[in-house]
């Protein structure tokens, strides 16, 4: 009785406007049972173990995760009307969520994971216009998931997974265009997968090393797979489908085109691809097709020719002598297909005394180099490398021969320079890596030489004695995302290892310093897999950054997984490092950076794991100042 004698003493003599709802809080969740508690008596709540308050003293944060909170969430809670993070995870918290929760408008973060819970999720958290990160994941929250959460235009992060939720997936979840993780696994849902959900995180940032994507795993979803959903095959977004015993599988559905909803789903082999003289004319493309040719005469670079803006029978043109890739992404409405077309042009060499370094071939024998197509008014060519002690070495300035032998050369890699200039004012530089070797192996392309093994958590691949080997990886362990493994460096027998079990497509390219070139794509199973991928893949799920655009700060949500340690790093648009924290300096789910020194511009956050699992998130500063 006198304990609460003083507290009702210490609740009248204490003005702060936050005081009364923090006490609240308290009563509420059995507060002297904390394992650290407040002193009530102490009207300064600013003080008070997990409260931070902003520079007007106001109540911004509270971080009681994992602090034996017992009991309810008040209704109270509602009136901290500055607050911005509410984290009260990985407690014992029962009852059901305020619907007055949906009252604190400025909340970014909002964390109630992890507890006991019970009850619907409130349609008035749909009203939470700056919710960036939600999750209520791990409790036993009941019936459907409200449409309102397609309002969270904002969110970045909405983990729903391992409650009792049951009904359809709502299509307004697509709305959340900038989102990076939808989580809806082990729970009870049913019914299709809506196709508006295809543009849930569309206008994410993205980035190469940056995963994302929805995962529905586990529920009792049935049915088949809009054509929408063909956009998650060849992205850095994963669709997770698994133990939906109705549902048709994910993989077949990217791969073969089994299982789609719409049958009547765009053909790419109606494509033609012709060649003639100096160019390539595909037809049959769409105006919202994408374009792209490879080639050892593009240097092995991807070339974008349309993206959007395709013509029906599309030009590729100005291309000399050799075999080129064309690879088409065809859409037309809500369908989509891809296509690879190997094309030869043949016959067409330069003579007319213009720079045109695409022209140029390059030729390693025995202990020579060998430069053909120097044909412009004026060449000069240079050499350098390891066994030139990286001294640039002037082989002829003005007075090449069309075709060049540099003869007496030691084995090692050697960068060749050229530069042309023609009498018509043109110009154009090249350089080109070429590898002298100690005798005269055949280094031409062969793809049929290839030879492809599959053992426990690796894929070998044989036969990549080619001048130029590229090597990339593709599958749903991947999230459908292409994987550079090695490019110009590969060795003779590549060892793709710590890969998790599933099915891969291992694509190959091959340059021969002959100017063959050959592409092979094989479909590869591997029965048992290694774990330590998927630990990464899972910190990547729950792996955030936000707000983005960022002002003064931007936050960093770093999941508490099993990893020795790390840091993160800070990079300008230059590659310049501006920033780097330590993560084991720090026990916190959020990180936050301050950004008042930065300049406006673009900078990469890079998240390092045991010094070599890494992940990256762009993200922008638009400082108002």
């Amino acid at each position: 009785m006198l304990t609460n004698v003083i507290f009702t003493f210490a609740q009248t003599n204490c003005d702060h406007p936050d005081y009364a709802p923090l006490v609240a809080l308290y009563e509420a969740t059995d507060g002297d049972n904390w394992i650290t508690s407040w002193d009530l008596s102490n009207c300064d709540v600013c003080s008070y173990s997990g409260i931070i308050c902003n520079e007007d003293g106001r109540v911004a944060r509270i971080r009681l995760d994992e602090n034996n909170l017992t009991g309810f969430i008040p209704s109270e809670i509602s009136e901290l009307e500055y607050l911005t993070t509410l984290n009260l995870s990985r407690n014992n918290l029962s009852g059901t969520i305020p619907s007055d929760i949906g009252n604190l408008t400025n909340i970014t973060t909002l964390y109630l994971n992890s507890n006991q819970l019970s009850g619907n999720i409130p349609s008035k958290i749909g009203d939470l216009a700056q919710l960036a990160d939600l999750r209520l994941d791990f409790n036993s929250l009941s019936g459907g998931i409200p449409t309102s959460l397609g309002n969270l235009i904002n969110i970045f992060n909405l983990a729903l997974r391992e409650n009792n939720l049951t009904g359809s997936i709502p299509g307004s979840l697509g709305n959340l265009s900038l989102g990076n993780f939808l989580i809806l696994d082990n729970n009870n849902l049913s019914g299709s997968l809506p196709k508006e959900l295809s543009t849930f995180g569309s206008q994410r940032e993205i980035n190469p090393n940056a995963r994302g994507g929805i995962n529905v795993a586990n529920n009792n979803l049935s049915g088949c797979y809009p054509i929408e959903f063909k956009a998650f095959c060849r992205t850095d977004f994963r669709l997770i489908v698994d133990g939906n015993e109705n549902l048709s599988d994910f993989s077949e559905f990217c791969f073969f085109e089994d299982g789609v909803c719409d049958t009547t789903m765009l053909s790419c082999n109606n494509l033609q691809f012709i060649s003639d003289s100096n160019k390539v004319v595909v037809n049959g493309l769409s105006a919202s097709s994408k374009l792209e040719v490879i080639g050892k005469n593009t240097n092995y670079q991807t070339i974008l020719i349309c993206d959007g803006d395709c013509v029906a029978n599309q030009e590729i043109t100005n291309l000399s002598s050799g075999d080129y890739t064309v690879k088409v992404n065809l859409f037309d409405g809500n369908n989509y297909c891809y296509r690879e077309e190997v094309v030869t042009i043949s016959g067409n060499t330069t003579t007319n005394g213009a720079a045109n370094c695409d022209n140029l071939s390059f030729k390693s024998e025995s202990n020579q180099i060998i430069v053909e197509g120097l044909t412009a008014s004026y060449n000069k060519v240079e050499i350098i490398g390891q066994k030139t002690n990286w001294q640039v070495i002037p082989i002829c300035d003005g007075d090449c021969s069309p075709t060049l032998f540099i003869p007496d050369l030691e084995p090692g890699e050697y960068a060749v320079k050229i530069n042309q200039s023609g009498n018509d004012g043109s110009y154009c530089y090249r350089e080109e890596s070429v590898m002298v070797s100690e005798e005269n192996i055949n280094t031409s392309a062969d793809c049929d030489n290839l030879n492809f093994l599959a053992a426990d958590e690796q894929i070998t691949i044989e036969g990549l004695t080619a001048s130029y080997d590229k090597v990339e990886i593709i599958g749903r362990n991947t999230d459908w995302q292409v994987v550079p493994i090695c490019e110009g460096d590969c060795a003779d027998t590549q060892i793709i290892s710590d890969l998790a079990a599933g099915e891969y497509s291992v694509k190959v390219n091959q340059g021969g310093s002959d100017g063959s070139y050959c592409y092979r794509e094989e479909q590869v199973i591997l029965e048992n897999g290694s774990s330590n991928r998927n630990g990464a893949l899972e910190f990547a799920e729950n792996l955030v950054l936000y707000p983005n655009p960022a002002r003064d700060r931007v936050n960093v949500q770093l999941p508490n997984l099993n990893f020795q340690k790390g840091a993160v790093h800070i990079y300008n648009v230059f590659g310049q490092q501006i920033l780097t924290t330590s993560i084991d300096q720090f026990n916190q789910d959020v990180l936050t950076v301050d950004l008042n020194s930065f300049e406006n511009g673009i900078y990469v956050a890079t998240i390092q794991l045991d010094g070599s699992a890494i992940f990256s998130r762009r993200f922008v500063v638009e400082h108002l100042r």
